[in-house]
């Protein structure tokens, strides 16, 4: 008679540390897509990352993290990614539709290769970004995932706007980010 093991799961949040997203990896998915690091908020009393535009156009900002999935991830679950993103207009401003938007990437580490240019593995288009304050939920397809694996995350912020008079400004913000796991307890 085969024998079967029966655990109980649980979906389990994370934080992931603004400081993590931060730091520069250029050497780790090459120098094509070298990271801008992203402003601070210099009191740290929101603890969040901004993207800013000034005049008419489009600013795009890259900053990325590293996670390792917990020793209790269930192989084979998708992650979620969560964050939360507000855009935050001043002067005579106008958002440029679908100009505004947060993606992110998500790169497997391989250890034969030594480096995370695997396959993106998030299944998540970019998600918009408005005046509105709300969570942005990405999915990394789990497929191949196991227990202390290493994923590098890549977050594009894309801010587009009109000024008719070159001063006004728009800017995404970004706070709370973490993500979930189906883990084993």
């Amino acid at each position: 008679m085969p024998v079967t093991h029966l655990y109980k799961t649980e979906t389990k949040t994370f934080e992931i540390p603004i400081e993590a997203l931060v730091d520069d990896t250029e050497e780790l998915i090459g120098a094509a897509t070298a990271p801008k690091n992203p402003t601070y908020d210099t009191a740290k009393t929101s603890n969040f990352l901004c993207d800013t535009r000034t005049g008419t156009g489009t600013t795009t900002n890259i900053f990325w993290g590293i996670i390792r999935l917990p020793s209790g991830y269930l192989p084979g679950s998708d992650i979620s990614v969560l964050l939360t993103a507000l855009t935050t207009l001043g002067g005579d401003a106008v958002l440029v539709a679908g100009g505004t938007t947060v993606d992110l990437e998500a790169f497997l580490y391989s250890a034969t290769a030594g480096d995370y240019n695997s396959a993106d593995i998030q299944a998540t288009a970019a998600i918009a970004v408005t005046a509105t304050i709300g969570v942005k939920t990405f999915t990394i397809t789990g497929t191949t995932l196991a227990a202390g694996d290493s994923i590098l995350l890549r977050f594009t912020s894309s801010v587009q706007i009109t000024s008719a008079g070159a001063a006004g400004t728009g800017l995404n913000g970004f706070a709370n980010f973490k993500y979930t796991a189906t883990c084993r307890v």
